[in-house]
């Protein structure tokens, strides 16, 4: 159990997100991603399920990828505290759904 110089210590950079533009901008469309089943997947996640995804999601190829893409359409590249975002925000709406 954490004592509350540890919860403290978590929290802070917790609040610090929560205050990022961008990251608030990914969790919105993560939640979004999620409600509107981008993964084609209704089943209930497992611990490997959200291990495969945050991987994925936050790995160097799939920026490598997207950096690829918004060179070819000429979009700016989101930075990482967007994906970050994005997978907190998806992944609560998983579990958000597991809870139902």
């Amino acid at each position: 159990m954490l004592d509350q110089a540890q919860a403290q210590t978590a929290t802070t950079p917790t609040l610090l997100l929560l205050q990022d533009p961008s990251f608030l901008e990914g969790f919105t469309d993560g939640r979004l991603a999620c409600q509107e089943n981008a993964y084609g997947d209704d089943r209930q996640w497992d611990e490997s399920d959200i291990i495969r995804f945050i991987r994925k999601e936050i790995s160097f190829q799939m920026r490598k990828r997207e950096r690829s893409l918004d060179i070819a359409t000429g979009d700016e590249t989101l930075p990482i505290i967007h994906h970050v975002g994005f997978v907190m925000g998806y992944l609560d709406g998983v579990l958000s759904q597991d809870q139902q």
